[in-house]
């Protein structure tokens, strides 16, 4: 679960670029990803592709890495 964004641009490894999402640019926030609230989550928007999830491993590794 990678909470998403549509205000702001991409901030290498903090902020990656998504598929667009309902037809807006959207962004993923890794440092999120630690706090979504089960209350915030609304609907499904849907799988993510294989690039962006390369893309999100990278950036994950990277944030989270020594």
């Amino acid at each position: 679960m990678v909470p998403l964004s549509t205000i702001g641009d991409e901030i290498w490894p903090l902020r990656i670029r998504t598929d667009d999402v309902r037809g807006q640019a959207a962004f993923a926030v890794l440092p999120g990803i630690r706090q979504v609230s089960k209350a915030r989550l609304a609907d499904f928007i849907g799988p993510a592709s294989g690039p962006f999830m390369q893309r999100l491993d990278a950036a994950i590794a990277l944030y989270l890495g020594d």
